[in-house]
């Protein structure tokens, strides 16, 4: 089975290098308690989207 480790790097890589190209908008950080509820909710949206 081959690993998907390189192509998640790679994924995260150009993701970063979108957040770091400038200013962000950060209003949604209100709607979360914590980064545990971030990544919850975004787990979440990946398996729904993974499921289609």
């Amino acid at each position: 089975m081959k690993s998907a480790a390189p192509e998640i790097l790679d994924i995260l890589d150009q993701v970063m290098a979108i957040v770091q190209s400038g200013p962000q908008d950060m209003s949604w950080q209100s709607r979360y308690a914590d980064v545990a509820e971030l990544v919850g909710d975004l787990t979440d949206h990946f398996r729904a989207d993974s499921a289609r």
